[in-house]
């Protein structure tokens, strides 16, 4: 009977395990790995067929009802016949179904899993070298890139070249034409990420200190007006902190506005007003 067959008229095949049912109680001809026995019906099956019909396997396959459904009993010529089947076309593709192609693709799964667990470890190595350096030059005050020219010179590009030097992954990772991540928005990203965490701390020290504010009204080289908003602390042991906590673009400098920015850094800083002092009493606590 075809595999096409089977499957458009389902037969009736015993329930089995993982494994043969192979008992140790009787004289079994263990010499046949694949012989299932079933302990109601006192007969042997094909366990490797069973489950190639149970999954429903295509091909060319060619069951013998025999060793799937009906079972086999005839134990005068039971060695022939046990013989005829592991040798026989739909046994072999039964093997080929069930064991030899799922562990082909299994293989072929994991060596790929591997390769992508370890490119995704070199770029993650890669990527902190590249937001360490800027890091480095932010704590250094220097700045990242050049005047028009900074693909080349840059300081960022400069100091990712000499780290290169003493790491082939991060040289590789540098002659890519794409996705490098050290572009004017990457760089712009990380500090801006580098800058939040620094304020958390900051502030998470703020809150339970009193403090005051600080505003000048600096104008940069475009001539806007700029707002700098610095944050004076006492901490436990009296000494006196002076953070700077952001720069602000505003239109007016009238009180008007200053209030509305002071009050709007406050509330996004989730500093309390009752806690705030004039530089006087500061003074007076240092």
């Amino acid at each position: 009977m075809s595999l096409s067959r089977l499957l458009a008229n389902p037969v009736s095949c015993p329930e089995i395990g993982e494994i043969p049912h192979q008992p140790t109680d009787i004289t079994f001809p263990k010499k046949w790995k694949w012989l299932h026995w079933d302990q109601q019906t006192s007969r042997v099956f094909c366990h490797l067929c069973i489950i190639a019909v149970k999954q429903k396997m295509k091909g060319s396959y060619c069951a013998d009802s025999a060793f799937v459904s009906r079972g086999y009993q005839n134990w005068k010529k039971a060695t022939s016949a046990f013989r005829n089947h592991g040798s026989s076309s739909c046994r072999k593709e039964s093997l080929e179904n069930v064991i030899i192609l799922p562990a082909r693709t299994q293989d072929a799964a994991e060596i790929l899993s591997s390769r992508t667990s370890e490119e995704k470890e070199k770029s993650r190595k890669c990527l902190k070298k590249i937001f360490s350096a800027v890091q480095f030059l932010a704590r250094q005050g220097l700045p990242l890139c050049g005047d028009g020219w900074y693909e080349l010179n840059g300081n960022l590009n400069q100091l990712i070249n000499l780290l290169s030097k003493e790491d082939a992954n991060l040289a590789t990772w540098t002659k890519k034409k794409t996705d490098k991540y050290t572009s004017k928005d990457v760089q712009n990203e990380v500090l801006r990420v580098v800058g939040q965490r620094v304020l958390r701390d900051i502030v998470s020290d703020i809150r339970s200190s009193v403090f005051t504010i600080l505003v000048a009204e600096p104008t940069d080289i475009s001539t806007t007006e700029q707002v700098v908003f610095v944050l004076r602390l006492v901490d436990d042991r009296l000494d006196v902190h002076k953070d700077i906590v952001g720069l602000y673009s505003t239109a007016s400098l009238t009180a008007d506005s200053l209030v509305a920015i002071i009050q709007d850094v406050l509330l996004r800083l989730n500093l309390s007003i009752e806690r705030c002092r004039d530089t006087a009493m500061i003074e007076q606590l240092s």
